[in-house]
This record gives structure tokens, sequence and C-alpha cells, in this order.
């Protein structure tokens, strides 16, 4: 029933919380102005947060206070896991394409090590995917794989029936939002044919200003 579901939206808060206590696992929440903007990764830049980042949720929410409210941000978007860790990991990922014309579609792409692996499929909205226009979009992880040794990467435009795409990428870049200190991965020169998987080492970014 219907107050069965707010019952237990309510009693997940407490959960949440309590989680944030322990600082094991911080869910981080994105100051925006909507849930649609947070989603398509328009608010992925915490750098006027800096030196302590992104606000996160809970009991350390506090420290951000007089900064939200000085740049009159005081709306934060957040996601969790389904289950305890609650926490996800953010990156920020760029592509740019050199295709003639311009394709739209959704993109999974997967993080690995040899010990483990952590996926997501981007297909809130179709991407659009323009020429040397650089597309950014929020990818957020169920965990934290590291070190990263490979990404694998899937296009697809969800219309089945007709001609298979081509997606030639002039750069793929990296970004995680949790570790500002971190370097971004990139990887340059990739071509995605549809529905496939293609898996490739990334390196250390050439410019992380880029």
């Amino acid at each position: 029933t219907g107050s069965e579901y707010f019952k237990c939206d309510h009693q997940r808060s407490v959960f949440l919380y309590m989680s944030s206590i322990s600082g094991s696992c911080p869910i981080t929440a994105y100051p925006c102005d909507s849930y649609t903007l947070f989603r398509d990764g328009e608010c992925m830049d915490c750098g006027k947060f800096t030196p302590d980042g992104c606000p996160v949720l809970g009991y350390d929410a506090v420290r951000w206070r007089d900064t939200l409210v000085q740049l009159g941000q005081t709306r934060t978007y957040f996601q969790t896991n389904k289950a305890s860790p609650f926490c996800k990991f953010g990156y920020k990922l760029d592509i740019v394409t050199w295709n003639q014309k311009t394709h739209w579609g959704y993109l999974t792409i997967k993080l690995s090590n040899r010990k483990e692996e952590a996926q997501v499929e981007l297909n809130h909205k179709s991407l659009m995917f323009e020429r040397f226009v650089e597309s950014s979009v929020l990818a957020q992880f169920d965990r934290d794989v590291q070190p990263v040794t490979e990404i694998s990467l899937k296009f697809c435009t969800g219309k089945g029936l007709r001609p298979s795409k081509k997606l030639r990428l002039l750069r793929i870049r990296l970004t995680p939002l949790q570790n500002p200190l971190s370097r971004p991965l990139c990887r340059y020169d990739l071509l995605l044919e549809e529905n496939r998987d293609v898996t490739f080492r990334p390196i250390p970014c050439e410019d992380s200003n880029f």
C-alpha cells in the first residue's frame, strides 16, 4: 500500500544516516538545481568546495553548511545502492568523437581489475555525440574498483532494426569525483561498434586539464 511505501522510505533515511556516522563509505551529494540536471551530469564541478570536495550526506554535512548557504546551493542530489554499503562512486565521463554525422545512443561502461569489477548502464536518456564536441555524463558505480586496469565500453542506439552504427572516439576521459587528487584516466582513438563490448587498458591523461 501507499502507507507501507512511505514508511519504508523514512526508515531507509535512518539507515543512510547511521551509515554516515562510521564514515567508512560516505555518500556524496551533488549541489544542483534539479534531479534532471544531476542525472544529466550538469552538476559535477566540486571545485568550489575545495579542499573538502562536494558535500556528504548525514553526520558530517554541517561542514558544508556555511558554504552552501553562501553559494545559494540548498538543494543536493545523490544516488545510493540498494543495500549497505550505500555509497556510490562517481566519475565524470568525457567523450569526444570524430564521426561526420551526429549520433545518438546509450553507453554501458565497466571498470575492472583482476579482483573485482563494477558496471553501470547510462540509459536514463539518449546521449548526443557530435563531431569534436565533448559529451559529458555522470557515471556512478556500486563499488570502488582500484586500481582500474581495464575499461569496457558498449554503444547502443536502441534501434535494432536499423543498420548498426559505429562510434569513433577521438578521446575518452574518466575523472574520479570523490578523490580530486586522483589523476584522470584516458584512452585515444577507439572504434565502438554498436552492441559490441570494447575492452582496453586506460592510461594517465596526457594533460589533466584537457
